[in-house]
């Protein structure tokens, strides 16, 4: 697997395998001719973590969503709505769907997950504000409300706060279903 990813220009985070609690719904791929990508937008109502979306994305053939611009931003925030995100947190705001970015400790530059550049932001007013550790993680955020502005949380989000309900998958080619 490895061997694959680095051949398609993804980076390997870590491995890990779902757990059995994961119950994954999707709708139909989405295609953005503005990028000429695919997006599938996916949905755990029991919630689930950076490192799980990460996984599950890889497992289906793509990977997190990348972001390159505000038409692609808009675009990929209209496949969601409120029952992709997190239900409201001690500190009355919701953590909405995953997508590829991320920041290791202690480092302050952004990257996506597949290498290319992080050139594009759409940030909520204060964010980045690494809320909750120094491993943080992408995801659609609005304070309280949803939208296509962006935040930053832990992969496991931290005490008071649950995990966001989906993640969003980019695609290079159509995704194919075998019957």
């Amino acid at each position: 697997m490895t061997a694959f990813l680095k051949r398609f220009g993804l980076l390997v985070l870590e491995s890990s395998i779902l757990p059995a609690s994961i119950s994954l719904a999707s709708a139909a791929p989405a295609y953005f001719p503005g990028t000429g990508q695919w997006y599938e937008a996916v949905y755990e109502p029991n919630g689930l973590t950076w490192d799980e979306a990460y996984t599950e994305a890889i497992n289906r053939g793509g990977y997190l969503c990348t972001i390159s611009n505000a038409d692609e931003n808009v675009f990929v925030a209209s496949l969601v709505d409120s029952t992709y995100y997190s239900d409201v947190s001690i500190n009355g705001d919701r953590l909405g769907p995953w997508l590829g970015g991320f920041r290791h400790a202690f480092e302050s530059n952004w990257q996506w997950v597949t290498g290319e550049p992080f050139g594009y932001a759409n940030w909520w007013p204060g964010q980045p504000d690494g809320y909750g550790g120094s491993e943080q993680r992408l995801q659609f955020y609005a304070g309280a409300s949803t939208g296509a502005t962006w935040g930053d949380c832990p992969s496991d989000p931290p005490p008071g706060y649950s995990a966001p309900r989906g993640f969003i998958v980019e695609y290079n080619y159509p995704k194919l279903s075998i019957t």
